[in-house]
This record gives structure tokens, C-alpha cells and sequence, in this order.
């Protein structure tokens, strides 16, 4: 952890004194660009605010109503209200999460948060506005302290104001075996019983808006719902940075 720390101090140095790179491809950055990302780079991501499911997210090959509602979401509602996605998961928005998730480089935020500026919709900006605490979906302390930090609280404070960022009243209560590569009856054994709402009295009544880095099957995010429900929060939103898009 220590390491850790020292190297990101480290970056943060240099990037005072050394003109600012592209987190993706290495070019100097011009300041007409946003800042941590070029504007290349930052074009090749693929932007999720149209022609999605109003309920899940998921993009909806020809949809013409603004409030579709897909196929799945109308046989088994999913446990929250309306879930965003902000990108599609891949180049360089993957590379950017990759670097964040697995190797603690926080030097990749000012690339994200470009992002995150360059997606956030207004209706998303609308409807969540009486949001009263955004929750990232938590770690185990065993993976915390490997990783050395948990990107969704990154991403959260990214998106939202950091007083609204509550990472103590979801907890992870077991350590759980790493989703890729599980089927989606896999995850959701492996995901079972592992999320734990700390104080239920702060949650209580409350509009949560829940936070994570990636949607891929959705597993994660439900299991995180269900506890939040039984925890008394009213209404629950999903926010993920990206969406693995599946081609059907």
C-alpha cells in the first residue's frame, strides 16, 4: 500500500512538471483538448444516450419511443429503478479501467473524468438529482488491500459531488472468486449473499444510487440492489462508466 502511494505521488510530480500526455497514446496534449485524454482518443469511444432501454440500459437495435422498455425488462423487472451506462466498454475507455483496476494508476483520472464529461447526458444529470448518496459497489478488505483501491469509488466521486460518495454502508462480506470468465449461472452463485448493508438506518427511505465501473451481465449490480432493498432504500438507481455490449 505504501508503494502504492509513493508511486502515484511520484506521477503527480512529474505531471506538474513535465507537459501534460494523452493517458492512452502518449501524444502532448493541446490545451484546446480535455485534459488526461486527446481529442483522437477521445473520439474513438462510443458514447451510450440513445436508442437504449429506459430500465436497463441496454442499447436497443431501432428503437423509436424515448422511454422503450427491452424485452427482458418487461418479463423480469430488474431490483432498481433505471440503470446508465455512460460508453461502451472498449478501447481506450477498457485500457484507461484496465490500468485503474489492476495496477492502482490513479494517473488515468484526469482521462476518465474527460470521459465522464465528455457522456454524462442531461437527462441522466436530470434524473438523478435527488439522488441522497451514491454507493460504489465495494470490495472485500482482503481485495482492497491488494488492489490498494476500489476503482468504483474512483468512478463515483467522478461523477457525483464526493460528500454525496457514502463506501461504508454497502459492504462486501465474503471474498468472492473473480466474475470473468463465469458463465452467468457461475456469477450468480459466486455473488450470493456476498453484498451487506452496514447501518440500515442511513439507508433507510432513501434514493440510492448505486456505482460501478463495468456492466457486463448485470449480476453484480442486482445482488447489490437486492441488500440495498432489504436494507430500506426506497428507490435505487445504477450508474456504470461502460456497458460490454453484446452483439445479438
Amino acid at each position: 500500500m505504501k508503494s502504492l502511494i509513493f508511486i502515484n505521488f511520484v506521477r503527480t510530480v512529474l505531471q506538474l512538471i513535465v507537459p501534460d500526455r494523452c493517458r492512452v497514446c502518449g501524444e502532448f496534449i493541446s490545451q484546446a483538448d480535455r485534459p488526461g485524454i486527446c481529442r483522437i482518443c477521445l473520439n474513438k469511444m462510443q458514447i451510450l444516450d440513445r436508442q437504449t432501454c429506459h430500465c436497463c440500459g441496454r442499447p436497443i437495435a431501432g428503437a423509436l419511443l424515448e422511454e422503450q422498455i427491452c424485452g427482458s425488462c418487461l418479463k423480469v423487472p430488474p431490483p432498481w429503478k433505471r440503470c446508465f451506462s455512460l460508453v461502451q466498454y472498449d478501447s481506450p475507455v477498457s485500457d484507461l479501467l484496465h490500468n485503474l483496476k489492476y495496477r492502482a494508476d490513479t494517473s488515468v483520472m484526469p482521462a476518465l473524468q474527460s470521459i465522464v464529461s465528455e457522456a454524462l447526458s442531461t437527462t441522466m444529470h436530470q434524473e438523478l438529482k435527488n439522488v441522497d448518496l451514491v454507493l460504489p459497489v465495494p470490495l472485500h478488505p482482503c481485495r482492497l488491500k491488494e488492489r490498494g483501491l476500489n476503482q468504483s469509488a474512483y468512478i463515483a466521486k467522478a461523477i457525483f459531488k464526493p460528500g454525496l460518495v457514502d463506501c461504508s454502508s454497502l459492504k462486501r462480506g465474503k471474498v468472492t472468486i473473480p466474475q470473468t470468465g463465469l458463465t452467468g449461472i457461475e456469477r450468480r452463485r459466486n455473488l450470493r449473499g456476498a453484498f451487506v448493508v452496514h447501518d440500515k438506518a442511513s439507508l433507510r427511505g432513501k434514493t440510492i444510487c448505486l456505482v460501478d465501473d463495468v456492466f457486463t451481465t448485470g449480476t453484480t449490480v442486482m445482488e447489490c440492489c437486492h441488500a440495498l432493498s432489504k436494507g430500506g432504500a426506497t428507490e435505487i438507481y445504477v450508474v456504470t462508466l461502460a456497458r460490454v455490449i453484446v452483439n445479438r
